[in-house]
């Protein structure tokens, strides 16, 4: 399926927008930012939740954080000046790339072996029942069950994904929930086009 149907598209929900250069929808999903930022993947024009999706790093990445967000209450308004990025802050969680781990509004669990560079892609699956680095699984709510576990007070809610940091960035895949009863999920993917 093409983006053109089922588009989704970037927003910059906390930072100063005067730092940031964004390609915000598809086909090209992708932000530099030279001071902390935190942008948002949502839908538009259609119901199809993202439960999946593939970030790639791009020049100078810094204090990376990548996960998810409840719609509700992190996402209002865009909030200019220093805030917390994506797992650091309330209704939030994420696997923080700079740190070694995941965060959960604000507590860390480490994970070792974590490193990023230019062209190291993330993938956030099943809203952060998993996430890999580069193909190989680094973090699992099913396998870190003892240590972490997806949060029951986000599970209930709406999730979408969210990203933390400095630098260039590039949405490369996207998983949409199914809407149909074919049980397949659809999967666009941006590097591609």
């Amino acid at each position: 399926m093409t983006p053109g149907i089922f588009p989704t598209c970037l927003e910059m929900c906390r930072g100063q927008p005067e730092t940031a250069q964004m390609s915000s929808c598809h086909p090209d999903l992708s932000v530099s930012c030279s001071s902390l930022g935190t942008f948002t993947l949502e839908t538009r024009g259609h119901k199809r939740p993202i439960i999946s999706y593939s970030i790639m790093f791009g020049r100078d990445v810094e204090r990376a954080q990548i996960g998810w967000v409840r719609t509700g209450h992190f996402v209002k308004k865009l909030r200019p000046g220093e805030h917390k990025g994506v797992g650091e802050e309330k209704y939030s969680f994420a696997l923080d790339i700079s740190r070694g781990g995941l965060l959960y509004e604000g507590t860390f669990s480490e994970l070792e072996g974590l490193t990023a560079v230019e062209g190291t892609i993330v993938r956030c699956e099943n809203k952060g029942e998993r996430w890999l680095v580069n193909g190989q699984l680094v973090a699992s709510s099913i396998a870190l069950e003892s240590s972490f576990q997806l949060p029951p007070d986000l599970q209930q809610y709406s999730l979408i994904p969210a990203f933390s940091g400095r630098g260039s960035w590039r949405v490369v895949e996207v998983e949409l929930d199914p809407y149909t009863t074919d049980q397949k999920a659809t999967t666009i993917s941006h590097s591609q086009l």
